[in-house]
């Protein structure tokens, strides 16, 4: 038991030290086992023989090194970036129209290719044949990421907007379909992160995101000490069934904008008063125009200035929702 235990330790150092070798080089063009092992304080000699491993497995690739008056330039490697690809998915329902976006990325987020496909459908056997056509044009994918309007409870989906989805259990469908690693989560908390990474990532204060979408009602996404908030069942961010009206009622606010702004209150001073976040970012087409600011508004009304967070309305949210469904893979 104790040789065991001893060569699982040794394996996660390993293991551990390899990613540490790999997040390096994806910080720089190039680099030497020297470099290397300045960024990540690992020794030459680790960094040497993790270097060859990755080289023979093509994770990584020599480059021609810089010149060196004193005879051959060390060994220089690079990230092999498409040494396999990703596919991140997603559906959305907005303004009573359905959609499943896609985007192919490599290794380090760059997306390879992306589309958006209107259907009267979605279903679980949509979001496979959307996958298995992906996957036909591009073998290296060995990863998919998905997001949905709703969250897994016990496995299986709970969209209120998209019925021939729920109780479907997507995550294990498509591991068991693809034999891949696959990832699964809530819209709002895959935009979350994807925002909070590329516009906060060494922030350690509470974010949130609240969606405020036509025809579908609010939903929200909370990054705090930044990590998504799930909750016991994954219900966090639910803010739908904070007494916000049903999905007819948020249609089309212009004839009770009003009562939208005071139910959108409700929602934004609860997160104030439970995570007292620094930043919250509204989006859908309900919270376009004059929403962040008449919440402000309401915020002073209420708060003392101290306690009230930066209120920003972002109406172009799908780069960071690839970026959210990337940086899941990365966990």
């Amino acid at each position: 038991m104790i040789v065991k235990s001893n060569v699982s330790s040794v394996n996660q150092v390993k293991d551990n030290n390899t990613k540490l070798i790999l997040d390096a080089l994806k910080t720089i063009p190039f680099g030497t086992k020297n470099t290397v092992s300045q960024i990540t304080g690992l020794s030459i000699a680790t960094c040497n023989t993790i270097l060859n491993e990755l080289s023979e497995t093509k994770k990584v690739f020599e480059v021609a090194g810089a010149y060196s008056p004193a005879g051959r330039p060390p060994k220089s490697y690079k990230f092999n970036a498409d040494y396999s690809h990703i596919c991140c998915l997603y559906v959305t329902h907005e303004d009573h129209q359905q959609m499943i976006h896609y985007s192919i990325v490599n290794l380090l987020g760059e997306i390879l290719e992306s589309n958006s496909v209107n259907t009267d459908v979605i279903d679980g056997s949509t979001i496979i044949s959307t996958i298995e056509e992906r996957i036909a044009c591009d073998p290296l994918i060995s990863k998919i990421s998905t997001g949905i309007p709703g969250y897994l409870c016990d496995g299986k989906v709970s969209a209120v907007c998209l019925p021939e989805l729920s109780g479907f259990p997507l995550k294990e469908a498509l591991k068991e379909h693809f034999h891949m690693e696959v990832h699964c989560d809530n819209d709002m908390n895959i935009i979350a992160l994807g925002l909070f990474k590329e516009m906060f990532p060494q922030m350690d204060d509470p974010f949130a995101i609240i969606g405020f979408f036509k025809g579908q009602g609010p939903g929200a996404g909370t990054i705090v000490h930044q990590k998504i908030v799930k909750g016991m069942s994954n219900f966090a961010g639910e803010v739908l069934h904070l007494k916000a009206s049903d999905p007819d009622f948020w249609y089309d606010i212009s004839s009770h904008y009003e009562e939208a702004v005071e139910k959108a209150f409700l929602i934004t001073l609860g997160f104030i008063t439970i995570i007292n976040p620094r930043t919250i970012v509204l989006t859908g087409k309900n919270a376009a125009g004059n929403m962040a600011e008449d919440l402000k508004k309401a915020c002073r009304e209420h708060l003392a200035e101290e306690h009230i967070p930066e209120l920003m309305y972002i109406e172009d949210i799908a780069p960071y929702y690839i970026r959210g469904l990337f940086g899941k893979t990365e966990m």
